[in-house]
Parts: C-alpha cells; structure tokens; sequence
C-alpha cells in the first residue's frame, strides 16, 4: 500500500508540474522545434528523452516567475 501511495505521489502529471504536448510528433515538427528552442525560458524541459510530447515545468527556472513578494502585484485589493 505504501509503495503504490509513494509511487502516485511521486508521479509528475498528478502533482500538476507536468504535461504531454499533441503534435510534438513526428520528428521535426513546427511545435517540437518552437518547444525544443523555448521551453527553457518558461521553465519546462523534458524529463523523458523517449517522450518527445511529455514536459515539466520547474517553476525556479521561470525567468518570468522571478517576481519579488513585496512586488505590487501580489496585493489583492
């Protein structure tokens, strides 16, 4: 029981930090290609080098997410 909670717990699509991409196939595609080149500058790389379609994000290497708490933005009012 504990195995198959650590093993669903641990899986990147559930914890919401990962997706598949449609069209990232067949080799050479327009949306691989535009991924392969800018995906990094959002955070997302592949984890899986046989899933051309499978991404992660990893928010600390969000260029755009580096906004800092005391920023005005982060006020809700």
């Amino acid at each position: 029981m504990l195995e198959a909670l650590a093993l669903a717990l641990g899986n990147t699509h559930q914890l919401g930090v990962a997706v598949d991409i449609a069209n990232t196939t067949p080799v050479g595609s327009a949306v691989f290609e535009w991924l392969s080149k800018n995906a990094e500058s959002f955070g997302f790389y592949r984890s899986v080098s046989s899933e051309r379609w499978h991404w992660v994000l990893d928010p600390a290497k969000n260029k755009y997410a580096k906004i800092p708490s005391d920023h005005s933005s982060w006020v809700n009012s």
